[in-house]
């Protein structure tokens, strides 16, 4: 099976394979108002329900979102790209695929926004809204496909080598440094009629927001908890898990059911002393149907429940602890201190035992 197959790749694909060169932080931070450019202006687009245009839109997009029109006006239409928006989340949909199915994409993403709001409403300063593209076969094998990668190529934000692959193995693709995704609507892999279902659109775009949200407001985190803030809100929208970090199929068990399976193996803990929250978080393995992960996502679920500010602050300061080791766009993986991660995850988790997650996982469904 592919790397790239939709639903079993790494939402890091782009990171391992590619190698990414985000724009630098400072960049970023510039408080533009941006109004929308000419090109931007004219674009037609779905606002929610609605067909509009840019400039019909303007007033009710936030600035991150003008920001993005602005510097996708151009491919958008010169490849023949949808564009939508919606409500709330910080995010742009394009793509060559049906216009309800990309209405659709923009109605997850503001569940996902408003479920996280509480964790990312205190964040000040500059922020990017999160850029996904969609294609459906057709799409695929346009030449839109080819176009937006060349985009990215030519922003400096993939290596060339990397978009040719991409050329020749379509896959899905996720930049979170940029912050964009790149999102097949359909599985590229499975085989639903011969049983082989593994692949969950709505599950895969909120995931993956989810994750760029992560990494755009608070920087780069543990595995295990990038992972898991994608998988408390695919589980809390969809009472269901399909996005792993890895090839091949898994069991049809993986996706279902964690609330239940993580409280039993909690219970099964309840009395080992060597049992850590802290560990678990630190030293196991992201996007795995695996006990830390697991672990790891119920925590995550009670704290979003239970304090938010507290996981808000938790996550802010596992990014500055990779930023002082690597800088904001160092390395697109985890690089804090052992020390320094062990002790802010102590600071925030150490208060947390299974009897509380236990009892909080009685309320998830």
């Amino acid at each position: 099976m592919s790397a790239t197959a939709v639903g079993r790749a790494s939402v890091c694909t782009g990171a391992v394979l590619l190698g990414l060169v985000g724009a630098s932080r400072a960049a970023a931070q510039e408080p533009e108002p941006h109004a929308l450019l000419e090109t931007a202006a004219r674009l037609e687009l779905r606002h929610g329900k609605k067909a509009t245009t840019g400039s019909k839109a303007e007033r009710r997009l936030v600035p991150s979102v003008r920001a993005a029109l602005n510097a996708w006006a151009e491919p958008a239409e010169a490849l023949g790209l949808r564009v939508a928006v919606g409500h709330q989340a910080e995010a742009l949909v394009l793509g060559r695929c049906d216009e309800k199915l990309l209405m659709q994409a923009t109605r997850w993403l503001d569940e996902a926004w408003e479920l996280l709001e509480p964790v990312h409403a205190e964040e000040q300063g500059w922020n990017d809204a999160v850029v996904i593209l969609l294609f459906d076969r057709e799409g695929v094998a346009s030449e839109a496909w080819p176009g937006v990668l060349d985009v990215f190529v030519q922003r400096g934000q993939l290596v060339a080598s990397g978009a040719e692959q991409l050329k020749l193995d379509p896959g899905s693709l996720t930049l979170r440094d940029v912050p964009a995704f790149l999102q097949t609507t359909y599985d590229m892999a499975g085989d639903a009629a011969a049983g082989d279902d593994e692949f969950r659109l709505g599950n895969e775009l909120v995931h993956k927001f989810a994750q760029c949200l992560v990494t755009e407001r608070f920087g780069q985190v543990p595995d295990t908890l990038r992972w898991g803030m994608g998988y408390v809100v695919e589980q809390r929208l969809f009472r269901s898990i399909y996005q792993f970090d890895g090839s091949g199929f898994v069991s049809s068990g993986s996706h279902h059911d964690w609330p239940k399976r993580t409280s039993k193996t909690l219970k099964g803990h309840a009395k080992d002393k060597g049992f850590s929250l802290v560990e678990l978080a630190r030293d196991g393995r992201g996007g795995q149907a695996e006990t830390p992960q697991m672990v790891t996502w119920a925590t995550l679920d009670y704290l979003l429940n239970k304090d938010p500010e507290d996981l808000a602050g938790l996550l802010g300061e596992l990014g500055e602890l990779h930023s002082a080791a690597a800088g904001w766009r160092g390395t697109t993986g985890y690089a804090g201190s052992e020390d320094g991660t062990r002790r802010v995850l102590a600071e925030h988790l150490s208060s947390i035992n299974s009897k509380l997650l236990v009892k909080h996982l009685k309320r998830v469904k």
